[in-house]
């Protein structure tokens, strides 16, 4: 048998198109000839295939194309999976640079089913105010432009099919002075006013509650309607996402034990009123 050469990307973080493309790939042979049926007809070897329908490897295009055409898909399941195929290809890379956590954020934010974003010690993202991300991002060449960005993140909360958003915060993140009593007295009100809406549900856990696995740091979890489950683990100046079923299963395991030593939504937003006034007013 005759072996073809491949073009593919190794892939050390796994992106959110990677991992479709992965996720797309898998139905397709699943239901047609299998891994190593598949692979049989291509002429490649079986971990081959494996390592791209386990988002291991990106494959390129034109051997997307090869596979779609051996499992004779249909003409427009094959748009989309070589559209997803090309997209693939340009966003296959570890996640250390400010544009590139955006994307890929934004990219888990508009899809999502879910997310479930614990934060410790500031605000979450898609809640704060713009002085606030202002106050957080400082006054670098970009901070106007990353600012602008996390504004426009709450669309996804608001947007006709929203997004369920389950926002667990300690309480350190509401006495936490990020940029003065104004900048946090406005952040609080927002913060009470975006409890409000339908798709988002706010919890805190108290500085009196025994040890949990959010001590560790924060994280978020987010949960697709036909997609595996993305862990985003975020640091100073890079970030990571996390794939595999064991780390996802962990983060689950710990957003649930953190969501249990929680207070309730309406313990919460007396907290929030309560700091408001005692504190930032």
């Amino acid at each position: 048998m005759v072996r073809r050469t491949l073009w593919f990307v190794t892939v050390t973080s796994r992106q959110p198109r990677v991992q479709e493309l992965a996720d797309a790939l898998r139905n397709l042979i699943e239901q047609g000839a299998g891994v190593r049926g598949t692979a049989r007809r291509m002429g490649v070897a079986h971990s081959t295939v494996s390592q791209w329908i386990n988002a291991k490897r990106v494959p390129g295009v034109a051997d997307v194309a090869s596979l779609l055409e051996v499992l004779d898909a249909p003409s427009e399941t094959r748009d989309e999976i070589l559209a997803l195929a090309r997209a693939a290809a340009e966003s296959s890379y570890l996640a250390t640079g400010v544009s590139e956590q955006l994307a890929a954020m934004l990219d888990n934010e508009r899809r999502a089913k879910r997310i479930i974003d614990w934060s410790p010690l500031m605000i979450p993202g898609m809640l704060q105010t713009s002085d606030y991300a202002r106050a957080v991002f400082g006054t670098g060449p970009d901070a106007e432009t990353r600012v602008a960005v996390r504004m426009g993140r709450r669309d996804a909360l608001t947007k006709s099919s929203p997004v369920e958003l389950v926002a667990v915060i300690h309480e350190a993140a509401l006495l936490q002075n990020i940029g003065g009593a104004s900048v946090m007295s406005e952040q609080l009100e927002h913060l009470l006013k975006m409890a409000e809406l339908p798709s988002v549900t706010l919890f805190a856990v108290r500085n009196e509650a025994a040890w949990h696995p959010g001590l560790l740091g924060p994280f978020i979890l987010y949960e697709f309607e036909n997609r595996r489950s993305v862990v985003h683990l975020e640091h100073h100046k890079s970030g990571v996402f996390l794939y595999d079923k064991g780390d996802v299963g962990a983060y689950k395991v710990a957003a649930q034990t953190v969501r249990e030593a929680a207070m309730s939504a309406e313990d919460t937003a007396a907290l929030i009123a309560d700091v408001l006034n005692s504190k930032w007013r």
